[in-house]
Order: C-alpha cells, then structure tokens, then sequence
C-alpha cells in the first residue's frame, strides 16, 4: 500500500513539473561566445545582430579617441563554452589632452532574453593587455585612467552614473572618491539604492591587484527580492573574482555584507545594457582589454523548485 502510494505521489509531482515546465516562460542562457567573428548577419559575432537573446548588436561609441574593437585568436582566451579560441581586442586612444570625452566603451542590451525584473547572473571573462604598473610604464596613473564595468539603461552613457545598478572598476589614481590603498586593485561598488554620489566609503576593495595578461573570471549575481520586510535594501548585487593567476574575491565571504552589495541606483530593475569601457586623460594613453565567453542566466523558477525538492524528499523517503 505504501509503494502504491508513494508511486502516486511520484507522479503527481512529475505531472506538476511537466506542467511547471510547459507554463514557464521559453527564457535560455543568453550567451556571447564571438563564435561568429567579425560579421553583422551572424547573431554571436562582433557586432553580431539581435537574437538568441540579445535586443540587438553590440554598441559601439567613443568620444575624443581612436577606438578599435574587433575579434581575434592571437593568444586566445580559453572559452569553455565554444572552446572556439575566439575574442574581442578592444583599445582606446584619445586625441586630446583636455576634458571631457576621452573614452571609448561596448554594450550590449540582453533584456530580449532575459527578465531583468527577476534574479539572474552574469558571467564573463575579462582582461586588462595594457601594461599598468607605473613603474613600467607611468601612462595609468590617475583617477581619470581606468577600466570601468558597469550596468545601466543608457546605451551612450560613458562613465558609471547614478543611473547604474552594478559598477567594477580598476583606477590608475586616487581622488576625494578613491583612497590611494584602492588604485591598481579591482573596486566594486556597494551602492544604498538611492542615486547618490560616488563615494569612497562605498568603493569595496576587492584586494585583487590587477595584473595585465591575467583572466579574470567575472560572475555576478543580482539578487530582485521584490519585498523590503527588514529596512534593508531589497536589490542587491553580489560578485565573485577568479584570476587565473590564483587570485580570488568573493563578495558573499564578509560579514559586513550579509544583505549582499546595494546598488547605486534607485530604479526598479537593471537596465540589462552592460557597459565594457575604458578611460583617459591624455593622448599617450593607449587602453587595451579583452573580453569573452559572456552568459546570462535567468533564475530557475520557484515552482520548478519546489516540484525538484518534493521529488527528492519522495526519493529519500522511499530509501
């Protein structure tokens, strides 16, 4: 009697999954390998076209610089996705010594792929080429020298605003929003949802020091928690840093970051255009990085879940 109940229970939750399944919306990982190289007809290519996920093509704009961007294999990223050896080089020089302008950046918009009103991540591969030790090379040497990674709504925004939810950076000198300790080293931004100033109390230091020609495997995880029950900010973000140097960070480690990082913004969702962007405040600078192997992942849903956790207590009662 036991096994025949145990055997209904079975298939009703299967029958509840398959059902889970067949409501939920047709949401995939939405992916950018630059499988396709340089085309405009291929969907993961640069600049690529829409689809797949993505709301359309890479973005590409510059202000004051000569801005390259193109796909390569020359001492390729390892893609463990495609495993195609294929990346994007990106360098930026400006043409002038003087504000503003003076940077270059790439963005892509994924919201046709992924509801950015519910969790998801966002993983990539990320590399600085230029030599940034001053000692070297003394051209990334101030707060307006640096590589900027951030998420926001606007597709020609050039610096992280208050408009942005998520911002890493690395800054080549300090500033009244820097401390000195902080130059050099990955930064992330742990914002109080507010639109506020860019503060160094809010930059975190990562301790990461960032060294040219080491991958940096980026996963961030943006937490939605649509309901505000402990005065704590409900939109979080949290990150994750692997160098394949040996380095590491880990955002959910510290107790002073129970609730995760805040954003900076105060808007509702994130905006799903991550900038890649680089900066400079003379005409000797040459930034250069690389990017590759990108994935959007959207959050499995509650109800299939809850059907996976019923099945594997039935499994562990029948054991």
């Amino acid at each position: 009697m036991r096994r025949r109940i145990y055997y209904r229970l079975l298939l009703q939750s299967l029958i509840l999954g398959v059902t889970a399944w067949a409501v939920m919306p047709a949401q995939g990982e939405t992916i950018a390998n630059f499988a396709g190289g340089d085309s405009s007809t291929v969907v993961d290519a640069w600049p690529g076209k829409a689809g797949g996920g993505w709301a359309g093509a890479w973005i590409e704009y510059s202000s004051y610089a000569t801005y390259t961007v193109g796909t390569t294999n020359t001492a390729p990223q390892v893609d463990p996705i495609s495993d195609t050896g294929i990346y994007v080089d990106i360098s930026m020089t400006p043409t002038r010594s003087s504000s503003p302008g003076r940077y270059g950046s790439v963005a892509r918009d994924y919201t046709a792929g992924i509801d950015v009103t519910k969790s998801h991540t966002i993983e990539f591969k990320y590399r600085v080429d230029e030599d940034i030790d001053v000692t070297e090379d003394p051209t990334f040497t101030t707060s307006t020298d640096r590589y900027q990674l951030f998420d926001t709504y606007d597709t020609s925004q050039a610096t992280a605003g208050a408009n942005c939810s998520w911002i890493i950076g690395i800054y080549g000198g300090s500033a009244t929003w820097l401390s000195a300790s902080k130059v050099g080293h990955w930064v992330v931004y742990n914002g109080a949802n507010d639109g506020g100033g860019f503060l160094d109390s809010r930059n975190v230091d990562t301790g990461i020091d960032v060294t040219p020609g080491v991958i940096y495997d980026f996963c961030l995880y943006i937490d939605m928690d649509p309901v505000v029950d402990d005065g704590d900010p409900d939109k979080t973000w949290d990150v994750v840093i692997h160098g394949d140097d040996g380095s590491s960070y880990d955002s959910r480690v510290p107790t002073e970051y129970p609730q995760g990082l805040g954003w900076r913004c105060a808007d509702p969702t994130v905006g799903g255009l991550p900038h890649f962007a680089t900066y400079g405040d003379n005409t000797s600078d040459t930034r250069e990085h690389s990017l590759d192997t990108i994935r959007i992942v959207p959050e499995p849903s509650m109800l299939v879940l809850i059907v996976a956790l019923s099945m594997l207590g039935l499994i562990r009662r029948s054991r």
